[in-house]
C-alpha cells in the first residue's frame, strides 16, 4: 500500500525531527503528492483565556501571504471560526455553504481562490498538553479526495504534536502486545494488506461493524489519527507486519 508506505515515511521523519525546519520540511515535501499548495498551523483562541490567534507555521504563496496579514484575515477567517467549533475535519467547500458565512469571509475565499486556492481540508487539534489547534490545507482542486484526507489528517495530527515538543506517540509500547486484543491486531493486519471493512469481516467471520468497531477500539489505544495511522503505528511497534 503506496499510502501506508508514506504514513510510516511521514512518522519516522517526524521522529526525527529537531527542529522547526525539519517539521516544515517533512509537511511541505508532503504536499505536492496529494495536489496542495500551502499548509498553515495556528494556535486558536480560547473562551476561558486572553489567548487569540497566532500562525505557528505556514507555507503558501507569496502572494497569497501578504494578502492573507494585509486584509487581517486571521481574525475573521470563516475556517478556524468553525475550527474553533469543531472537533472533526471539514472541508473549506463545507465552510463555503455555510448560510451565515460573513461578508468577509465570502471576501477571503474569493481572493484565495484569485491566488490558486479552490478547496482544502482543515483538521482541529485537541490536546491536553497544548492549546486548541487547527491545521489547514488548500490547493487548486475544490475538493480533496479520501486517501489524500486520510494521509493528511496524519501529517497534521503529529506535525501540530512535534512543532509544539509534544511526544508525538502519546500512548508508549506496552506489555501484552501494545494492549491490543488478538482480534484488533487481526483486523490490523487485513488492513495493513489494503482489505476494506466488509473484506475484513467475510475473512474473519463476523460482522462488518463488529470489524470497524475493533478497528476503532484499535485506533484510539494507539492514539491514531484514523485507521491507516493506526495500521502505520502498529508496524512501527513491530504489533504487526
Amino acid at each position: 500500500m503506496e499510502s501506508l508506505e508514506q504514513v510510516l515515511e511521514i512518522l519516522e521523519r517526524l521522529r526525527r525531527a529537531r527542529s522547526v525546519r525539519d517539521v516544515a520540511a517533512c509537511v511541505e515535501d508532503t504536499l505536492p503528492r496529494v495536489g496542495v499548495a500551502g499548509y498553515a498551523i495556528a494556535s486558536l483562541g480560547a473562551d476561558n483565556t486572553e489567548q487569540g490567534r497566532a500562525i505557528l507555521l505556514e507555507r503558501w504563496d507569496r502572494a497569497w501571504m501578504r494578502t492573507y496579514r494585509e486584509r487581517a484575515y486571521l481574525d475573521v477567517d470563516p475556517l478556524l471560526s468553525c475550527a474553533e467549533r469543531r472537533v472533526t475535519p471539514f472541508s473549506w467547500s463545507e465552510v463555503k455553504a455555510t448560510p451565515t458565512l460573513s461578508r468577509e469571509g465570502r471576501a477571503m475565499f474569493a481572493e484565495a481562490q484569485d491566488h490558486g486556492l479552490a478547496g482544502g481540508m482543515v483538521f482541529p487539534i485537541r490536546s491536553l498538553a497544548a492549546p486548541p489547534a487547527a491545521v489547514w490545507f488548500g490547493g487548486p482542486r475544490e475538493e480533496v479526495g479520501s486517501q489524500a484526507t486520510a494521509l493528511l489528517q496524519v501529517l497534521a495530527v503529529n506535525a501540530h504534536a512535534r512543532l509544539c515538543g509534544m511526544v508525538v506517540h502519546a500512548v508508549p509500547a506496552v506489555p501484552e502486545k501494545g494492549g491490543l486484543t488478538g482480534r484488533e491486531r487481526e483486523c490490523l493486519q487485513w488492513c495493513a494488506e489494503g482489505k476494506t471493512s466488509w473484506e475484513i469481516s467475510q475473512i474473519l467471520s463476523i460482522s462488518q461493524h463488529t470489524a470497524d468497531w475493533y478497528l476503532a477500539s484499535a485506533t484510539r489505544k494507539l492514539a491514531a489519527a484514523n485507521r491507516l495511522h493506526a495500521t502505520a503505528e502498529a508496524i512501527r511497534r513491530g504489533l504487526i507486519s
